[in-house]
């Protein structure tokens, strides 16, 4: 089952077969050496538009529709065995361009012969797009992980986010009379993108990878601790000043962030980051920026990084942390719950995260316990407010210097 509220037999089932098929190893064998790359030449006279979709009927309607509105051709193929052939047919010197292959959209599949992990392992000779549709994928933290050891792109159950995802893909290779470029990732290698299409390719495709440091940026040649972040803040819109860089936070002595623990109200699931460069789970949260407060800051860190919208319901902890002589870390961890409990959680890999998932407490704990998490928070807080814990009013927080909380019985 693939849309739709699935049942624990059938979760367990996913999770067996994620289990027996040892996604850990395939993330190694996904690493394409770069002399089996090819690299592409951007132009409106060779676009390649063409999607594999391996999935059953109803998953199938609804590529089916956003492949339309896009304007990708989708070819459907009926098992693993078969996609690997269109795939491996695509990637031939002698197919044309316009026939080659940019997207693969599979289901997870509950048996060997349409199973998609293998599919989703196997080296690639050229750039792919590879998206997971499936609600069990995107619903349970675990097999989400395991979808993108495994060498998924984007894993979602949601028609808006694929839409925007392949719109995104098929921009890519459209601007004229522009400067190409090659995105610097050993495993991709796609070429002739412009400068902003090379902005957005970064965290759509490979926001759960790790670069490695000391990497040439391809735009302006410099070599780069971490390039993906560097091309974020100094290429693109940031780099021409239409939107903000991280590189122009004020030099400041006080650093202030910002944590969100939101537990939804209809199941009691809490909502984690998947962070990016495969750094695991995570509560969503960042740094304050400049002229905002605590709370606005919470709200917003959570719609960027987990695409839900909250409203803040307490103070779980304040942390005020001295570093040396003239740098201090303040953290704020708020109690939240989703503004509506039927958001869907981000599925659109991007520079913030590579998405979210809504996740029991038990399968919080797993995830910990599997070291599949960038800090203990999620664990700490999941098992506070499991035995009880509240959190302080928010009024305990105030811009206004000299006011008092009003008391309880208090309008």
């Amino acid at each position: 089952m693939l849309i739709g509220t699935r049942t624990s037999s059938e979760e367990n089932a996913y999770r067996e077969l994620v289990k027996n098929t040892h996604a850990h190893a395939f993330l190694k064998a996904r690493q394409v050496p770069e002399m089996q790359c090819c690299t592409r030449s951007g132009s409106q006279n060779n676009l390649e538009r063409q999607i594999v979709c391996m999935a059953n009927d109803s998953t199938y309607a609804v590529v089916e529709e956003v492949a339309n509105q896009v304007g990708f051709h989708l070819t459907r193929v009926p098992s693993t065995a078969e996609a690997e052939r269109a795939l491996q047919i695509s990637e031939d010197a002698q197919t044309p361009h316009r026939q080659r292959v940019r997207v693969l959209i599979t289901a997870l599949g509950q048996r060997q012969e349409n199973s998609c992990f293998s599919l989703l392992a196997a080296p690639r000779k050229a750039p792919l797009f590879v998206c997971v549709y499936s609600h069990t994928a995107a619903s349970t933290a675990s097999i989400r992980l395991a979808c993108f050891d495994a060498g998924a792109n984007m894993v979602t159950a949601d028609p808006k986010s694929l839409q925007q995802a392949l719109s995104k893909v098929a921009r890519e290779g459209t601007s004229t009379g522009v400067r190409s470029y090659t995105c610097p990732h050993p495993s991709c290698r796609l070429g002739g993108l412009s400068e902003d299409e090379l902005w957005t390719h970064l965290p759509l495709y490979h926001s759960n990878l790790n670069f490695p440091r000391g990497m040439e940026c391809p735009v302006c040649r410099k070599c780069c601790g971490r390039v993906a972040v560097h091309l974020h803040n100094q290429h693109g819109p940031p780099g021409r000043g239409e939107m903000a860089s991280e590189n122009d936070y004020p030099p400041s002595a006080l650093h202030a962030f910002a944590l969100v623990v939101c537990r939804r109200r209809s199941d009691g699931k809490y909502l984690l980051v998947q962070e990016f460069a495969n750094s695991g789970f995570w509560l969503p949260g960042g740094r304050v920026d400049a002229g905002e407060n605590l709370a606005d800051a919470a709200v917003r860190e959570t719609l960027e990084e987990a695409g839900v919208a909250i409203r803040l319901t307490g103070v779980l902890r304040f942390e005020y942390r001295p570093l040396g002589v003239s740098d201090t870390r303040m953290r704020v961890i708020f109690l939240a719950e989703p503004l509506d409990d039927t958001q869907p959680a981000k599925s659109i890999p991007d520079y913030e995260s590579v998405g979210a998932s809504w996740v029991s407490a038990e399968e919080c704990l797993e995830i910990e316990a599997r070291d599949r998490v960038r800090g203990p928070e999620p664990g700490q807080w999941v098992r506070y407010l499991s035995s009880g814990g509240v959190a302080a009013p928010m009024t305990i927080l105030t811009a206004q210097e000299g006011s008092t909380p009003k008391c309880a019985n208090e309008q």
